[in-house]
């Protein structure tokens, strides 16, 4: 199953079958450009990472590209954590966030 998002939303990974409404946000969202969420599904610990990004409608070509690069690596880094993943190539690195990156263009 996968979420039924919102089109500000572009969801990454969906492990968790959680409700959308059961994911927590920070309060503040329309303060933000654009953040990445992690939640944890409690009962099985799998996971969904989605990325907000509000005014993606709204900006230049070039700056949507940055941030969705920039979200990327925050997709990566929770994947890490939740894997428990510590040590990383750079080279492994690059082509995960590149794998991410296209994922969340797609």
């Amino acid at each position: 199953m996968r979420l039924n998002l919102p089109l500000e939303f572009f969801l990454v990974i969906d492990e968790s079958h959680l409700p959308f409404d059961d994911i927590p946000w920070p309060s503040n969202l329309d303060e933000v450009v654009a953040l990445t969420q992690h939640s944890i599904n409690n009962v099985d610990k799998r996971t969904a990472i989605m990325v907000y990004f509000p005014k993606s409608l709204e900006m230049e070509t070039a700056d949507v590209i940055s941030t969705l690069v920039h979200e990327s690596v925050h997709v990566f880094d929770f994947m890490m954590d939740h894997y428990g993943e510590t040590v990383i190539g750079s080279e492994t690195r690059a082509y995960s966030v590149e794998n991410i990156f296209s994922l969340v263009t797609t």
